[in-house]
Formats: C-alpha cells, structure tokens, sequence
C-alpha cells in the first residue's frame, strides 16, 4: 500500500460527517441493504457503514489497513453494541481464506487502493460461489464540483 497522509483518517473523519448528512446516509443505507449472511466490509474507515447494517447480516468482519481508522471503527462497534471483528490488511491481500463471506461490502474505497484489479480478484476469491459484492463508490464530478474535488484531493 502507498504510504498514505498520517492525518487523513482525523480530517476524513470529522469532515465525513458533514457529507454522510448531506448525501451518503441514504446511500449506505441502501447499498448494505443487499448484505446477507457472513459480510466482509473492506476498507472500514472509522466505521461508519457498521449502523446501517441489515438484520439478515449474521457475523461481519472488516479489513482496515489504517490504525486509525481501526482505533475509530472500534469504538463505533462498542457503542454501537455490535460485534465485528477488524483486522489489518489491504483489498489486494485479503487476509481470510477462499469462499469466506456470503457478501463483501466495498464503500468509498476503490479510490484508495493501489491494485484496483487484485483487490476485485481477491473479493471474488474470498466471496462464497453466488455470493453478492456489495458496492457505494463516488467518481469525479464534472465542472466545478470536480474541481472542487481535485482541490480536496491534492493533500492526500
């Protein structure tokens, strides 16, 4: 994995919440609507995903590589009264065996890892056969939102 701003996951975490209000709320809610069975969320963040997990979600684990992020994700989950178990790792080595997780949720994380390709390989491998990849991503907007973007974009 690059080597990453160590003050993204404190600036990404307050900042998130300002956003969650204004737009992904409603996005996260229904993306992990389609969860089931045993979840893999990769790329947790500070943890935010884990309240609108659905009731037919039965174990959930995440993949984290930032401490951070882990450290934030894990008092979220203890407030929160739920169980997830939030190890360090990155998409491109997924440290669970083959055939694992009936779901893998990947939110807002694409943009972060540096193997797009190997981190798809490996959710296809940890996914069960017929097992269903989750998805909330965000892409660049055009005119002067996307500018703003690359404005935001250039300290990370």
């Amino acid at each position: 994995m690059t080597r990453r701003n160590p003050l993204f996951p404190y600036v990404y975490r307050f900042g998130q919440p300002v956003f969650d209000r204004l737009f992904y709320h409603r996005y996260r809610r229904a993306a992990l609507s389609n969860a089931s069975g045993r979840l893999l969320m990769l790329g947790l963040g500070p943890g935010t995903d884990l309240r609108f997990l659905p009731p037919a979600v039965t174990s959930v684990a995440a993949v984290e590589p930032e401490a951070p992020f882990r450290r934030m994700a894990s008092r979220l989950a203890d407030r929160h009264g739920i169980t997830v178990d939030i190890l360090e790792g990155t998409g491109e080595s997924i440290p669970f065996p083959d055939n694992s997780f009936d779901s893998v949720h990947v939110g807002l994380v694409l943009c972060s890892v540096d193997d797009v390709t190997a981190t798809l390989v490996e959710i296809r491998r940890v996914l069960t056969p017929g097992g269903r990849l989750v998805v909330l991503e965000h892409v660049r907007g055009e005119g002067m939102t996307g500018r703003l973007q690359d404005l935001i974009r250039k300290p990370w």
